[in-house]
């Protein structure tokens, strides 16, 4: 195992909740990839309000899914 040193300000540390000095590649990635995605999820969640698509029931998402499937065979 190679050992590596990585600066990391404060900001950024309290961001990816890092603590102590030592923490693995793949967790640091991890961490990341999973700050990346919530932010992701945040954003459509801001989308679907502002668009009123939050608003749809689960009967109107599965007619919308039908939808794009039927549309997507016929081609």
């Amino acid at each position: 195992m190679t050992t590596m040193r990585l600066a990391i300000d404060e900001q950024t540390k309290r961001r990816y909740k890092l603590r102590g000095e030592m923490i693995s590649f793949e967790e640091l990635r991890l961490r990341i990839l999973g700050n990346v995605g919530m932010a992701a999820l945040h954003e459509a969640n801001e989308i679907a309000k502002k668009t009123g698509l939050s608003k749809m029931t689960m009967k109107e998402i599965n007619a919308e899914i039908k939808a794009y499937r039927d549309e997507k065979r016929r081609r």
